[in-house]
């Protein structure tokens, strides 16, 4: 483990007093935040938090630059369901908000008592039986709306899912691409939206590497990997997609390096910039719903 990720690790993840720093930045970070002035909400909210991923740690970095201060509590105290494929983890029973949030594995549940402000796409729409103006759309397009694109500077951004870190074709694909570069997605969000910003082509194994791309307008392509199935299979990204009128399939096998390369020249691509600004509005004033959320309080100090 290099020095970078030890100092990272120490500081995000491992026992009782990193859990606690952690809970400490997350909070001094959310009362920092213009938005939360001239008082701040706390939200109760569960995403999940056993290791670094930037896609899992959307939801306490969004919910502060909407106003409001994130609290991590475990689902059965959670009032806030946002980025991730969490659905299915909630009881019966749950009465809170959920924001863009998704099935895993594409089967019908039932949460009665769910406020449904947004869900990530149509699919998981019909299968909670959600209204139909619920907003549709994953909270990571709003990637471009918190974090200034960085400058050009590479051609192509390989995001891997944490399952597919490790895979030889990475190292072989930035062989064959000059100014090509590996994207960790164990950072901060807005390290990788800075990183992906950057590129001017995704290839990715990971959804919110795709959503991030999409968020900037970026062409990107889906790379699936049989050997190493994400739990869930394809649902999410067929869910995430039904919210943007595509008219192409954004999918490349893995197989080859050049193979590869091939099915990204020939089909990665962005939705309509429209398409995406309207999700962005849509996720935006959903999430302003909470303004009267009867499980928030004011922080008065810290």
């Amino acid at each position: 483990m290099t020095l970078q990720r030890r100092v990272r690790h120490a500081l995000y993840y491992g026992n009782r007093p990193r859990r606690l720093a952690r809970r400490f930045h997350r909070y001094s970070s959310a009362v920092l935040t213009p938005a939360n002035y001239p008082r701040a909400r706390v939200v109760n909210a569960y995403w999940f938090d056993q290791f670094l991923n930037f896609g899992d740690a959307l939801t306490p970095m969004l919910l502060a630059r909407a106003g409001y201060v994130p609290r991590l509590a475990p689902l059965k105290d959670a009032q806030f369901l946002g980025v991730g494929s969490i659905l299915e983890m909630a009881p019966t029973g749950y009465s809170g908000s959920v924001w863009g949030s998704g099935l895993l594995y594409g089967e019908a549940i039932a949460l009665p008592h769910a406020t449904w402000l947004a869900v990530r796409g149509a699919l998981t729409r019909d299968l909670v039986g959600a209204p139909s103006v619920t907003a549709l759309g994953d909270p990571g397009l709003l990637a471009s709306t918190v974090v200034v694109a960085g400058r050009p500077s590479r051609s192509l951004g390989i995001v891997p899912h944490h399952a597919h870190r490790s895979l030889p074709i990475w190292g072989e694909i930035q062989r064959r691409v000059p100014g090509s570069v590996v994207i960790d997605p164990a950072q901060r969000p807005s390290r990788v939206f800075r990183q992906i910003s950057a590129c001017s082509t995704v290839l990715t194994t990971s959804l919110h590497g795709l959503i991030t791309a999409d968020s900037y307008g970026i062409p990107a392509m889906w790379l699936t990997v049989d050997e190493i199935p994400l739990r869930g299979g394809s649902f999410k990204f067929d869910d995430y997609e039904s919210s943007l009128n595509l008219r192409t399939v954004r999918r490349a096998k893995a197989g080859a390096a050049e193979d590869v390369l091939g099915q990204v020249r020939a089909g990665a691509s962005s939705p309509a910039a429209e398409v995406v600004s309207s999700l962005q509005s849509g996720l935006l004033k959903a999430v302003s719903a909470l303004t009267d959320f009867r499980s928030m309080s004011p922080v008065r100090s810290y």
